[in-house]
């Protein structure tokens, strides 16, 4: 009913048009993120992939726990630095990507570990059959990993398949014990986000210049009759939520964030 619009405004005002559990990316489009489970944001470089990851971000950290994993120091980490309640992790002075990597590793085989904890908690605190987080009174938590492939260009073969697995094990055993997966890249190839990860993510984002190429790895599902589609400046592009109430593919606008505050 009605048409969709891009929501604009400060974060307050933003965040005010959040429903509990849910999150409204336009005026018209939201979803329940315990069912919209894992979001994947991709575009190039001018595309608004940074502000609609800020977006999420700045949700997610008044939602529950965020742990941001910036290989660039870019605005995520410096955003960061102004909220001392987000973990926060990345390179040292002087780090290479491998140098890196363990620190990341360590972080997402805790992540799992907190799953494993819930999941036993689950097991045996509660009757119900049908049961998630929630019912035990658990926050959830959102990792969120920007620029993916800086963790993945130039590593030894075994740490990426470790990377990858962490990544995989997440995706798929995080849902019922709340922890959420936000991972940004330009490109979500098969050698920097594998298609078994991809499959995970309940949100899909793809932003920018929208053509075979672009959304071969993100959209496999699109056809050539579906080119060329619609596209309107900075933050547009095309979202697919996997959540029981929304189906195909639909134009997006992400949310512009107006001030600081």
């Amino acid at each position: 009913i009605g048409q969709s619009k891009r929501l604009i405004g400060t974060v307050s005002e933003l965040l005010a048009s959040q429903s509990p559990n849910r999150i409204s990316v336009m005026d018209g489009i939201e979803y329940d993120f315990n069912k919209g489970v894992h979001v994947v944001i991709t575009g190039p470089t001018g595309s608004g992939k940074t502000q609609a990851l800020r977006f999420f971000l700045e949700v997610t950290h008044k939602l529950g726990q965020l742990i941001l994993i910036d290989p660039k120091k870019s605005d995520g980490a410096r955003w960061a630095k102004k909220h001392a309640d987000v973990s926060l992790v990345v390179p040292n002075k002087g780090d290479r990507p491998e140098d890196l990597l363990p620190r990341v590793t360590e972080t997402l085989s805790n992540a799992l570990q907190i799953i494993n904890e819930r999941q036993d908690a689950l097991y045996t605190d509660t009757d119900k059959v049908s049961a998630n987080y929630l019912d035990l009174g658990f926050e959830p938590i959102f990792l969120c990993i920007d620029e993916v492939a800086s963790l993945c260009i130039g590593l030894k073969k075994s740490l990426l398949n470790d990377f990858h697995s962490l990544l995989l094990q997440i995706s798929l055993l995080g849902r019922e014990a709340g922890i959420f997966l936000i991972l940004s890249l330009q490109e979500a190839r098969h050698d920097l986000l594998p298609v078994a990860v991809r499959s995970q993510m309940g949100v899909r984002i793809l932003l920018g210049r929208i053509d075979k190429n672009s959304a071969q790895y993100l959209f496999p599902e699109l056809h050539s009759s579906d080119f060329p589609l619609p596209s309107g400046g900075k933050g547009t592009g095309i979202i697919s939520i996997n959540d029981g109430e929304h189906f195909g593919i639909e134009p997006v606008a992400m949310p512009t964030i107006i001030g600081e505050e």
